[in-house]
């Protein structure tokens, strides 16, 4: 087993956590996961053959236009994990032109993060799209840019994690961004190691390990946001019939 594979085996384990059907609304967008698997070329060339079929008589010219906006990209080197995921959202945006798919990959920050409108997370992972589709041949820029968005995107999730369980800022949406920012980070540090042939796999463990600890705190964290909550709509909801019980007996009388 080569250490990348070593590498996806143990993030493996905490992706199945943080995908955990305990908590359905706070789990890694299926976007991400599908591009940061071992069978992401796999599955790249899957999801090229299925736009293909949606635009039916128009593929031709589809294929023409992914063509000329493919031209300096190709071939691609270490096209695999995150490098599968650029590539798809270039395909959905030419496909866009022609007829706007409804799962498309270029939606990924929008589905995670929603009505959320300044967030230091969602911005490192949108700087990171657009600098590794800017030097995806160019390695040695490509290594530069996601040690330093790296670097950024990992203090931002401190912030949100001690936010939520240092602030009480506890959310469904801080979770659900924070989840989809912690796997994003991991697999951009995968394809770092990636691009220096994986000679160093240290610093991925090391934030994995971290990243379980931490989420072990979360969940745990919002299981009693969830248990306070459910106990303040209770409380609410049970005022409210007591109201409209002493509301009825007024009326009767």
């Amino acid at each position: 087993m080569s250490t990348e594979e070593k590498i996806r085996k143990e993030w493996q384990m905490i992706t199945n956590q943080m995908s955990s059907k305990c908590f359905p609304d706070e789990d890694i967008d299926k976007t991400l996961l599908q591009f940061s698997g071992p069978r992401s070329l796999e599955k790249l060339n899957q999801h090229y053959k299925k736009r293909e079929m949606e635009l039916n008589e128009n593929a031709a010219v589809w294929i023409k236009d992914l063509a000329e906006n493919l031209v300096g990209l190709l071939p691609i080197p270490d096209a695999a994990g995150l490098g599968s995921l650029v590539i798809s959202i270039v395909i959905d945006r030419s496909v866009a032109a022609i007829k706007p798919p409804e799962d498309s990959t270029d939606d990924l920050l929008h589905r995670i993060f929603a009505k959320e409108k300044a967030s230091a997370v969602r911005d490192q992972m949108d700087e990171y799209l657009k600098r590794h589709l800017m030097n995806i041949r160019n390695k040695a820029e490509l290594k530069s840019d996601i040690k330093h968005v790296e670097r950024n995107l990992s203090f931002a999730l401190t912030q949100l994690k001690n936010s939520m369980l240092l602030d009480g800022q506890m959310s469904s949406r801080a979770l659900r961004i924070w989840v989809n920012g912690a796997a994003f980070h991991v697999q951009m540090l995968i394809h770092l190691a990636r691009l220096d042939g994986a000679r160093d796999s240290g610093p991925v463990r090391s934030v994995i390990t971290t990243y379980q600890s931490n989420l072990e705190k979360l969940l745990s964290g919002y299981k009693e946001y969830k248990k306070k909550t459910f106990q303040v709509y209770a409380a609410r909801n049970k005022n409210i019939l007591m109201y409209l019980t002493m509301r009825q007996k007024v009326v009767l009388h």
